[in-house]
C-alpha cells in the first residue's frame, strides 16, 4: 500500500524532470542546427568575401538572425566574426523566451 502512495507523491517530480530534459534536448537540437548553419555561412562568406543579401535571406529562411562584429566586409585574409541567433520559448527552464546564439569566425578567401 505504501508503494502506491510513494508512486503518487513522486509523479510531480518525475513529470518536472521529464519536462526539463525535454527542454534541454530541444535547446541542444537548436544549437546543433545553428552550428550547422554557421558552418555553411562561414564557407559562403569565405568564398564571396562579404555577407551578401542572398546569404542574409538564407539565414532568415532558416529561422535565425545574423550579425557581424565590426563590419560585414573585409579583404582577402581578414577574419570576419559573425553571430547567428534564434529565439526559443522554453517549457520549464525559464518563464520568458531567450536567445540561443552561435558565434563563429571565418577567414575571407580561405575556401576560394
Amino acid at each position: 500500500m505504501s508503494y502506491k502512495l510513494g508512486l503518487l507523491l513522486s509523479f510531480p517530480f518525475l513529470i518536472s524532470v521529464m519536462l526539463f530534459c525535454g527542454d534541454l534536448s530541444i535547446v541542444e537540437a537548436v544549437h546543433a542546427e545553428l552550428d550547422s548553419l554557421a558552418q555553411t555561412v562561414a564557407i559562403k562568406i569565405s568564398q564571396s568575401g562579404v555577407l551578401t543579401q542572398s546569404l542574409r535571406e538564407y539565414v532568415t529562411a532558416a529561422g535565425a538572425t545574423i550579425s557581424c562584429e565590426g563590419g560585414c566586409n573585409g579583404q582577402l585574409g581578414d577574419i570576419l566574426t559573425f553571430t547567428l541567433a534564434r529565439e526559443h520559448k522554453p517549457i520549464v527552464i525559464s518563464s520568458e523566451p531567450f536567445f540561443i546564439t552561435v558565434t563563429r569566425s571565418t577567414v575571407i578567401g580561405y575556401y576560394a
